[in-house]
């Protein structure tokens, strides 16, 4: 029988392997880990475990905003859940941006954002953390300020005055970068479920770093919003 011949049997291993590609092709089985047969995958952004949102008082609203912004993708709701939402309680956040910050973007060709509220940062975040140093794991610091010392908080309202950090840092490096840096007045109230939210961010450009930094990563986290509006 031909199929027995031993020309027969040296054929066999390539129509095999035609067959085999012909499957892959028909039921979209790419090999695990590649692009099509032959490509190698694209990493995906680091993303770590689901936050535990705590808003009980204006220091866990910041601490519970920089374990989402260290979450990325997973810390979204944790950020935003940060922000005052008209669509959901009485009042809302309002974004303050440094007037030299905000004159410098407008005369380089950018747009006035005008009233950034929830709605605009529930835009930016997933935008930020897909778009800067995108395989890099990110942490988020809110400081104190020696000056000027937060006002002592009444019932429904406080403000904090801070100084804020975001570094990005490689999965497999001790390098490390300063993606945002700058200080803020935040304003806080209380809502009625007892949930303090931010409802005024006013942003200010870090004295040590100055308007014009020498890194250009090292802009405030409004012209990152600016940027990524």
């Amino acid at each position: 029988m031909d199929l027995l011949s031993p020309r027969a049997w040296r054929r066999a291993p390539a129509r095999l392997g035609l067959l085999l590609l012909v499957w892959f092709a028909v039921s979209g089985h790419a090999l695990s880990g590649c692009q099509g047969l032959f490509k190698p995958a694209i990493p995906e952004p680091p993303s770590g475990p689901p936050v535990q949102n705590d808003y009980s008082s204006p220091e866990a609203t910041l601490r519970t905003m920089a374990e989402g912004m260290a979450a990325k993708g997973q810390g979204s709701d944790a950020w935003l859940g940060a922000f005052a939402d008209t669509a959901k309680i009485e009042f809302g956040y309002h974004q303050i941006f440094d007037p030299n910050v905000l004159a410098g973007f407008v005369q380089s060709g950018g747009d006035d954002p005008g009233d950034w509220q929830w709605k605009e940062e529930s835009l930016f975040f997933p935008e930020f953390i897909s778009g800067v140093h995108t395989s890099d794991t990110f942490e988020a610091k809110f400081d104190s300020l020696d000056f000027p010392q937060d006002p002592p908080a009444e019932a429904d309202l406080a403000v904090l005055y801070r100084s804020y950090k975001i570094v990005a840092k490689p999965v497999d490096s001790p390098d490390s970068t300063i993606i945002a840096i700058g200080t803020a007045d935040l304003t806080f109230r209380r809502t009625r479920t007892s949930e303090w939210l931010i409802v005024r961010w006013v942003d200010h450009v870090d004295p040590a770093v100055g308007l014009n930094p020498k890194d250009p990563e090292q802009v405030t986290l409004g012209r990152r919003r600016l940027d990524h509006q």
